[in-house]
């Protein structure tokens, strides 16, 4: 039979086809995945890249405000609670699960005028910044304490500003960064244009500090690049990347495709061997090859295997009964070639003749009738009518027709047995009437016991032994020493296929004191 046991490294095609079919569900999926953390990705990297602008623009402004005297050097610049650190790194809070808040609303004017000194400082430093956008495109808006805009490379310069959620943190002294949707009126700029930018502008609002106090607030805005435009940017190393992904996808499509076409053309090599009836070679254990595949050459092994048996098997038949009919029927024909040559026979002799050719006709269908009932048991295609047998009364009447020559002993047998009945009539029957045979003026005994549940039923003679030249051919098909007397030499041979049918034992054993034939069924 085919074991069903999984190789070590074997994939089933059920496996191989699902892993397919994920990927190619997948894939759409994966890109609109890839794409968005790579926006995430470019969104930080564009908010990095404010806070170190925001960073140097503060001191800037701050060194600007203590040569006007509005600061004094050497003040703490950091915030409080801070004091301890040797740095105070500000890191992107931008992330996957950042709010994308819609486009900055229209601000409106300051109703509260800022310090007039602390304005003039900061229009100081606004035409630096302006000139630093042309390269950095990033745009600056100065504010005081309250929210107002004192400085700006744009032109919302004494606007309002601190209901923004950037800013109104800024206030309390805490950094903040949000993304909010672009608004262009710009045209469609080409993909190789340095300007071309994506959908979401990144607004970072950080508070300057002197003294533990916010005495200002920088914030910077500037559109992040879209992932199409990184990846426009990129479109070299792209090609290169995409190039080596074909070619590893054609190689794992054709070790796919090896690992199944291989073992197919072995299992069609194998059957076309079976075919001119030479010699199948089994079908190779491969680290890739599907286990289906494993188990089809199992199969088809193992049912070359049978056939073979059984091609085997019915030769050795049809020689066997050729061989065991051949005599009888070379006797009948005799008989009748003399009983047509002498009409004017005895009728003494005539009668002879004709009880040779019944006795002849009547061992050929006994013969045939057990190597049929044989056949059948040898190659599992009988139905057996299996039903409970109860062991007692069944051998009680069996033996019945022995009496006195047959003594049954019981020692606990099972109440019950279940299998076909003629069956177990067949097994005792041949192993009674063989016990029988022998010369001997002690009865047969039956003895029945119980054997793991099971009828374990041994016949017992006081007859001669058995000779120690015929105990290994004794279950062999045909051996018999009592061939004129009508022997088939097919009764234990019979006896023992029964036994096996059923999943039973049979021996024997034997000495000069007697022989006993066990079964267990």
């Amino acid at each position: 039979m085919p074991s069903k046991k999984v190789r070590g490294r074997s994939v089933a095609i059920r496996w191989l086809l699902l892993g397919t079919n994920l990927l190619a569900l997948t894939l759409p999926l994966g890109v609109v995945i890839g794409l968005r953390i790579y926006d995430t990705y470019l969104l930080r990297q564009t908010e990095r890249q404010l806070i170190a602008q925001s960073v140097l623009i503060g001191e800037l402004w701050r060194n600007a405000m203590v040569e006007e005297g509005l600061l004094f050097p050497g003040k703490e610049l950091r915030p409080q609670g801070t004091e301890h650190k040797a740095f105070v790194p500000i890191e992107p809070r931008i992330g996957m699960s950042s709010q994308v808040w819609p486009p900055q609303p229209q601000p409106t004017r300051c109703t509260t005028a800022s310090n007039p000194r602390f304005l003039a400082v900061a229009q100081r430093v606004v035409p630096t910044l302006k000139r630093s956008q042309i390269f950095t495109l990033s745009a600056v808006r100065l504010l005081d304490p309250n929210g107002c805009v004192v400085g700006t490379t744009r032109s919302e310069e004494g606007y309002f500003l601190g209901e923004l959620p950037e800013v109104s943190e800024a206030k309390r002294g805490k950094y903040r960064a949000v993304v909010r949707q672009r608004i262009s009126d710009q045209k469609i700029l080409p993909w190789e244009d340095i300007r071309r930018r994506g959908r979401y502008r990144v607004f970072c609002a950080l508070p300057i500090y002197s003294g533990g106090q916010v005495f200002g607030i920088v914030r910077l805005s500037r559109t992040s690049l879209s992932a199409s435009r990184s990846l426009w940017l990129n479109r070299r190393g792209l090609v290169i990347s995409a190039t080596l992904s074909l070619v590893a996808v054609l190689l794992i499509t054709l070790l796919f495709a090896q690992a199944i076409t291989r073992p197919l053309s072995r299992l069609r090599k194998e059957a076309e061997a079976i075919v001119a009836g030479r010699q199948s070679v089994p079908l190779k254990d491969h680290a890739w090859s599907p286990t289906e595949f494993q188990l089809l050459s199992d199969s088809l092994t193992a049912m070359t295997q049978k056939l073979q048996e059984r091609a085997t098997y019915i030769a050795d038949y049809a020689a066997d009964l050729t061989h065991e009919l051949k005599a009888p029927i070379t006797a009948i024909r005799g008989a009748a070639e003399l009983l047509m040559d002498t009409p004017q026979m005895a009728d003494s002799r005539r009668t002879r003749f004709l009880n040779n050719i019944h006795t002849d006709v009547l061992r050929m269908d006994e013969l045939v009738n057990r190597l049929l009932q044989l056949a059948r048991l040898e190659n599992q295609r009988i139905q057996d009518v299996v039903v409970a047998v109860e062991v007692v009364p069944f051998f009680s009447e069996l033996l019945s027709s022995y009496a006195p020559r047959i003594q049954l002993c019981l020692n606990d047998p099972p109440d019950l047995i279940e299998l076909d009945p003629l069956h177990l009539t067949s097994v005792v029957t041949n192993l009674v009437e063989n016990a029988l045979e022998k010369p001997s003026k002690e009865a047969v005994q039956v003895k029945l016991a119980q054997e793991d549940g099971r009828l374990r039923c041994t016949v017992i003679d006081r007859g001669p032994p058995i000779p120690e030249a015929h105990q290994n051919s004794i279950f062999e098909r045909f051996f018999t020493t009592k061939k004129d007397e009508g022997g088939t030499g097919l009764g234990l041979t019979l006896t023992k296929a029964i036994v096996d049918h059923y999943g039973g034992k049979i021996w024997f054993e034997t000495d000069e004191n007697q022989t006993s034939f066990t079964v267990v069924v």
